[in-house]
């Protein structure tokens, strides 16, 4: 994106941005093999068509065999829409688990699920999205992030074929892949998207601005 600004690359910082974890979501003893089959979804509550819900949807309508999971609000206009993919049984709307007495329900979701899903229409990273990284969830779908082949398994686009795909192969990576992509994951958060590390890239950043004064 910088290199786009041509001549101007040099007046273009990047500081990035920041998501928190939720300490008590941090699974210690998830079950990667039954976890193969279990994606996960987490967003914003505005904007499901935009962040890719949709998509997804029809995703999962067509892979009976693995389980979708959503956590956030789902938008009205879409369960209208999808309220047959919403009513089939690998696809699981989990949003009042965020309620405390519930959180243990959404404790033991995650404890059999590997992957966290997204497919962004052109919105980048939702602060969500990266939160779930940084529990262990490893990244499928489409997203533009500094991510490695072994800490990922990212779709080369956001049309529906290219993720059905995505999330098949996903679902057969060996259960020590999973293990090591997932702990790769956190890592990944830790060193990109933590608060620490975003408040030291603005704090460099606003102290070249001073400097230039």
């Amino acid at each position: 994106m910088i290199k786009a600004y041509g001549k101007y690359t040099h007046k273009i910082r990047a500081v990035g941005w920041a998501a928190y974890v939720e300490d008590d979501l941090i699974v210690q003893d998830r079950d990667f093999d039954e976890g193969r089959k279990g994606f996960i979804y987490v967003a914003g509550n505005l904007g499901n068509v935009q962040k890719g819900l949709d998509v997804l949807l029809d995703t999962f309508a067509r892979t009976p065999e693995l389980n979708l999971y959503i956590y956030c609000n789902v938008e009205e206009e879409v369960r209208q829409l999808f309220r047959k993919e919403l009513s089939l049984p690998n696809i699981r709307y989990i949003y009042h688990y965020r309620f405390s007495r519930l959180r243990r329900h959404l404790r033991a979701i995650l404890k059999r699920v590997n992957f966290t899903i997204t497919a962004p229409i052109d919105s980048g990273i939702g602060t969500a999205f990266l939160g779930s990284v940084g529990v262990g969830l490893i990244p499928v779908g489409f997203v533009d992030m500094p991510t490695s082949p072994a800490s990922s398994h990212l779709a080369d686009s956001w049309q529906i074929e290219s993720l059905v795909r995505n999330v098949r192969e996903a679902s057969r990576m060996p259960v020590e892949w999973c293990r090591q992509a997932s702990a790769l994951s956190m890592q990944n958060y830790r060193d990109n998207w933590s608060p620490q590390v975003f408040e030291k890239r603005f704090s460099e950043f606003m102290g070249e601005c001073i400097s230039e004064c």
